[in-house]
Formats: C-alpha cells, sequence, structure tokens
C-alpha cells in the first residue's frame, strides 16, 4: 500500500471477490454510481492519490501499510471456516474497528454533512434582518460569550486605556437592556455580508479540512479504542452465503435499532448486528447475542449497495448485479435534506 496510490480498501479484502486470477493480477467485477460496470484489476478499485497524506506531511500510509499483514491473515483464515463458526480471534473486533474509520465513505460523508450544514447556516446570516435577530437572541442565551468577544476586541485596540473604560461604559448598558442588535444597527448589513463570504470560503475549504481532519483522528489511533473496547464484547460468526456477495465501499455495514436502520460506522448502543462480507460466500457476522443470527443474505446485499457511495464489486457481471446498481447510494446519506434543515433551525435558534 505504500507510495503515491493508496488503497482505501485493502487489497487482501477486495480479492475474496475475484472473477478472475491473471499470474499476479486479481480482476472483479466493479458496479458504479455512474451506471458503468467494468472487470477490473483490484489494484485500481477504491484507489485516490494521496489519499492518507503526502510524503513529507502528516501521512499514516505507511502504519497502515504495516498493519495490514496481520489484518490479512486473519481474513485468509476466516474464508476456510464453516459455516456458522464463531470466532474468538481478538483481531477481529481491531479489523473491523479499523476499516471502518478509514474508508472514502466515512470522509466523503463529513464533508457532504458539514457543507449542507454550512451553506444553511450561512445563507440564513446573510440576510441582514436575520443577522439582526439572530445576534440579539444569541446575546439574550449567552451574554457572557458577547461580553467576552466586547472585552476581547476593546483590549486589542490600540488606544488608551481611559477611552477604553469609556467606550465600555457606553456600550455595556445596552448589553444590560437586551438591545445588543442596536449596537451593529449601522453596520448590520456590512456584517451579514460578511457572513456571506465566510460561508462561501468555508465551503471552498471544508474538503481539505475534513482530509486534515480524518488523517489527524487514523494518525491518533488506527484502531479507535472507544469501538474496539466495545466490538470485543460482541459475539463473532462466520455464515456461508447461498447467493453470491458484494463488498461496498463502506467495508462494514452497521443494522441499528433507530429510523435509519444501516449506517456506515455506529457503536454498540442500538446495535443488531454488524455485516462484513470477506468473500462471494462467506459473510463475517457480529451481534449483542451468543446466539447465531439468522440472516437475510440477498437484503444485506441490498443494504451495503444501498449504503455505499460510489461502487461495489462483485465476482461476476449478471442481472441480478444490475438490478442492485440501481439502488447504489440511494441510502448513503447520514442525514437527509430535512433533518440537516432542522438541524440549522436548532442551532440557529438555540445555539
Amino acid at each position: 500500500m505504500a507510495g503515491v496510490r493508496h488503497h482505501i480498501l485493502p487489497r487482501f479484502l477486495l480479492k475474496g471477490f475475484a472473477s478472475k486470477v491473471e499470474g499476479s493480477h486479481v480482476f472483479t467485477w466493479c458496479y458504479r454510481r455512474n451506471g458503468s460496470v467494468l472487470e477490473i484489476s483490484t489494484k485500481d478499485v477504491s484507489v485516490e492519490k494521496h489519499f492518507y497524506g503526502r510524503e513529507g506531511e502528516l501521512n499514516v500510509d505507511d502504519e497502515i501499510t504495516d498493519l495490514e499483514p496481520s489484518f490479512a491473515a486473519l481474513v485468509d483464515d476466516l474464508r476456510t471456516k464453516a459455516d456458522r463458526d464463531e470466532i474468538q480471534d481478538p483481531r477481529l473486533s481491531e479489523f473491523v474497528a479499523h476499516l471502518s474509520s478509514r474508508t472514502k465513505h466515512i470522509r466523503d460523508t463529513l464533508i457532504d454533512t458539514t457543507s449542507a450544514l454550512a451553506n444553511e447556516l450561512f445563507t440564513y446570516l446573510s440576510s441582514p434582518s436575520n443577522f439582526r435577530y439572530w445576534i440579539g437572541e444569541y446575546y439574550k442565551r449567552h451574554p457572557e460569550v458577547i461580553k467576552k468577544a466586547l472585552d476581547d476586541a476593546l483590549k486589542s485596540l490600540q488606544i488608551p486605556r481611559g477611552k477604553r473604560l469609556m467606550l465600555r461604559e457606553r456600550i455595556m448598558p445596552k448589553l444590560q437592556t437586551d438591545r445588543i442588535s442596536e449596537l451593529f444597527d449601522s453596520e448590520i448589513p456590512e456584517y451579514a455580508l460578511m457572513m456571506g463570504a465566510l460561508g462561501s470560503e468555508l465551503l471552498r475549504k471544508i474538503p481539505t479540512m475534513a482530509k486534515e481532519g480524518h488523517i489527524k483522528v487514523l494518525a491518533k489511533s488506527l484502531i479507535p479504542d472507544i469501538r474496539l473496547e466495545e466490538y470485543k464484547q460482541l459475539h463473532w460468526f462466520v455464515l456461508k452465503s447461498p447467493c453470491t456477495l458484494v463488498l461496498g465501499d463502506i467495508g462494514c455495514l452497521f443494522e441499528v435499532e433507530a429510523a435509519k436502520r444501516f449506517v456506515a460506522i455506529s457503536g454498540t448502543e442500538n446495535l443488531v448486528a454488524i455485516y462484513l462480507p470477506i468473500s462471494t460466500d462467506t459473510l463475517v457476522v457480529a451481534t449483542p447475542s451468543w446466539r447465531c443470527p439468522i440472516v437475510d443474505f440477498q437484503g444485506v446485499n441490498e443494504s451495503i449497495v444501498k449504503c455505499s457511495r460510489e461502487f461495489f464489486v462483485c465476482k461476476e457481471f449478471s442481472e441480478d448485479q444490475k438490478q442492485l446498481l440501481e439502488m447504489l447510494g440511494t441510502e448513503s446519506e447520514i442525514f437527509s435534506v430535512n433533518e440537516i434543515h432542522e438541524i440549522a433551525k436548532d442551532i440557529i435558534h438555540n445555539g
């Protein structure tokens, strides 16, 4: 994995969905959201230049490369297990915790959600009347924040201390009488315009900020401790599937007791099951119960495809998989447009 081209889903996992092998080259059928279906080498699936950082900068590519051989050996061994075997190898919890936190799906979802929320907030605040209302309401709930900001601003002014105190004495009475917006009346259109400009600048920077933040989180821990400890409490099984399994760009699929039943990442609160396809006929399943679960394999396939954003892979090209392609990405968002709108409203009115 080391180098410029970083594999987001590891090739040792992708090889379980091979359509053919030619020498050292492993191929799979890749179904993409744009409608294309191609049989390609796994070295060209789920790969992106400098995804885990550039050389000379914060970079976790080498660390991930060092981690993978142990996980590859684990997955190879799991593929040989019999149906309904329980697995107690601690590396399995580690692999799922690692895989679910390293994907492009997680990063892109963060970018989309943050961008949509920022756009809602800054669009609202770029209206002068909305800005005037918001500054007044915000002060009612958080006067200490406004007062501290005022004190900090006055301290930064290059004027004599006496004049600073005089300005503070003139301004503070208005703060005490809930008339804070009057302080900004003449400047409110400019402040609102500034909010629009800040929103545009932030939207431009969010992808870079998300990438840097994601790499920092991975650099801190390639195997998140909190989720790892939770996953260790689960019971893990290998199940053999009667239907052809697919692997989506989410890697792992989580089933939870919530309005949105299937998600790309989760802790164990309200968890029903974790599903990880490791080959065409082998599914790893984790549950809070010691009982081996009964699984709807075709339903798992459909949920994996719906929650994936860009692609899924499979060993074959068939009409069944082409029908799955129509579902790709239909449930990949963490929040719907309406939910983003409601979150923004809550921040504006209750933040």
